[in-house]
């Protein structure tokens, strides 16, 4: 009365002198918790034996996961980037798992998976918690499929437990890019991934893969209309000499011999938590458009000359431009571009502005890696970057009207 169920650390005796840990004996069975006593490897072998360790996740948002950095969580999207880009809204998982093929003799029948996550927090992890699972349909399967042309593959479930033969039937001649799971992230915190598989019914894992560490960042930059200091996309509209137009929606041209140039000020930061003074380190690069007149859609506006093709990106190594954004942090007044209305209208028209509305267009793009999942369609995909935008309208007289 009294005692564990089992015991921790326990001790075997070899010769007079010489004691083993536990560890010792158990490490090659890989149990799930290193303190485990003697008595308790009972608990820890499946009955079905799995000859393969095959058991792993491959790709986080179509991200290998040898381009993610195991201690910070952040991917690059190709070999020659920095590990800087974080992992928002869908986190989409591939893997490989257990089959007859890579296993011979593994009964896929036996089985279930699901995928796991858990929230890394500076005094200890959060426990792991299951990736629910929604109303998953494969449409349209590849034409040899055994498949009804729509098949529910998955009914809905809290604990996200897949039959491993149902993911082999489907995946086989149906649909070959079938994922592991997808799992809705929120916040800006890290967190791991990982696959565990065990007998249909059982409380105890057959295996369970490596962990996957990856940052997340589901802010995006905060845009506004108006002059605040809490915002990160923000827009003012000055003349040639960098002087804040009084009226920032009425610009009469001065000259019919010049071309009206317009300079773009503001700021495009990346923090979206309401001080501009800190940055989240995710800002990618900013962008500007404009709109009006005769042209239908946007256009985006030309750097101005002598501006490096990377000039509105963090690797410029512009003075007043970083992975936060623009600089100082509080500044909203950092020369972005100019708009160069006659010429930027001449090349999509052919012709001068007349009088007419037009619009101005900013966007600051962050570096995150957002993943997407339509479960009703099994559609997947990943794009890059959270947006946050905002614009300038105004009328244009030209100094000589043309009708």
């Amino acid at each position: 009365e009294g005692h564990s169920t089992f015991t921790d650390g326990d001790l075997l005796q070899e010769g007079g002198s010489i004691f083993l840990p536990n560890w010792s004996l158990i490490q090659e069975w890989e149990p799930l918790a290193n303190d485990l006593g003697l008595d308790a490897l009972d608990y820890v072998e499946p009955s079905t034996q799995i000859a393969c360790r095959l058991l792993q996740i491959t790709r986080v948002n179509q991200i290998p996961v040898s381009q993610i950095d195991p201690m910070t969580g952040y991917a690059r999207q190709d070999t020659m980037e920095p590990q800087n880009r974080p992992f928002g809204d869908w986190i989409v998982v591939e893997g490989q798992l257990p089959s007859p093929t890579n296993c011979p003799g593994f009964d896929v029948t036996h089985f279930e998976f699901r995928l796991e996550e858990r929230e890394l927090l500076t005094a200890a992890p959060e426990p792991w918690q299951p990736v629910s699972l929604p109303e998953w349909q494969v449409t349209a399967p590849a034409p040899f499929c055994i498949l009804a042309p729509t098949v529910e593959y998955a009914p809905p479930s809290l604990d996200g437990w897949i039959p491993l033969a149902r993911y082999w039937d489907v995946k086989n001649g149906c649909e070959p890019g079938l994922i592991v799971n997808a799992w809705r992230s929120s916040g800006d915190s890290h967190h791991e991934l990982r696959i565990v598989l065990r007998e249909i019914g059982s409380t105890i894992p057959s295996l369970v893969s490596r962990e996957v560490r990856i940052r997340l960042d589901n802010t995006a930059p905060k845009a506004s209309l108006v002059r605040s200091p809490d915002d990160d996309v923000q827009l003012t509209l000055s003349d040639s000499a960098g002087n804040e137009l009084t009226d920032q929606c009425e610009i009469t041209a001065t000259n019919s011999l010049s071309d009206t140039v317009i300079l773009l000020q503001g700021r495009a930061r990346d923090n979206g938590q309401g001080s501009p003074t800190s940055g989240d380190e995710h800002f990618d690069h900013y962008d500007l458009h404009w709109s009006g007149g005769d042209l239908g859609g946007w256009d985006r506006i030309d750097l101005a000359p002598g501006e490096a093709p990377d000039f509105r990106s963090y690797t410029s190594g512009r003075s007043d431009l970083d992975d936060t954004g623009t600089l100082p942090p509080a500044a909203t007044d950092v020369y972005l571009g100019q708009f160069n209305l006659d010429a930027e209208y001449r090349a999509v028209t052919g012709m001068a502005p007349r009088k007419c509305g037009y619009a101005i267009r900013l966007t600051v793009v962050d570096r995150t890696i957002v993943g997407y999942f339509v479960a009703r369609r099994n559609a997947h995909g990943t794009s890059i970057g959270r947006t946050g935008q905002t614009q300038r309208t105004f009328c244009f007289t030209p100094a000589v009207t043309v009708e």
